[in-house]
């Protein structure tokens, strides 16, 4: 097994529950509180339809935002993994990759930053 199999796992990870909370936003289900698993909003934002929309698309483009670039890297380093392509792993490629999913995650913040302004 390569050394590049785990950063595309945890990328896919990072995708696919990124993916989770969008398809939550759209469907307006992010900001419920009887689930139990949405963002935890204020009482103003929950009694208040305008808010609550508000709230819901925020999570939405957000999240979908995050899945996609999310996707980018995991592409790439798929490519690097397969044997006809070709590109090495240098330790500088580490190290940007490191630093992206540092900033993806640190991104993944925002919404819930956001929605306590709300």
């Amino acid at each position: 097994m390569r050394n590049e199999f785990v950063p595309v796992l945890l990328f896919l990870v990072l995708a696919m529950f990124n993916a989770r909370f969008a398809y939550k936003g759209f469907r307006g289900m992010a900001t419920d509180i009887r689930t139990r698993r949405g963002y935890k909003v204020s009482g103003k934002v929950r009694q208040s339809p305008e808010l609550t929309r508000i709230a819901n698309e925020i999570i939405a483009r957000w999240c979908t935002v995050i899945s996609v670039l999310a996707l980018i890297p995991a592409v790439a380093l798929v490519l690097g993994i397969l044997p006809d392509v070709g590109i090495g792993a240098r330790p500088w490629n580490v190290v940007i990759v490191v630093f992206y999913m540092w900033g993806l995650c640190s991104a993944m913040i925002y919404p819930q930053l956001r929605l306590s302004r709300l």
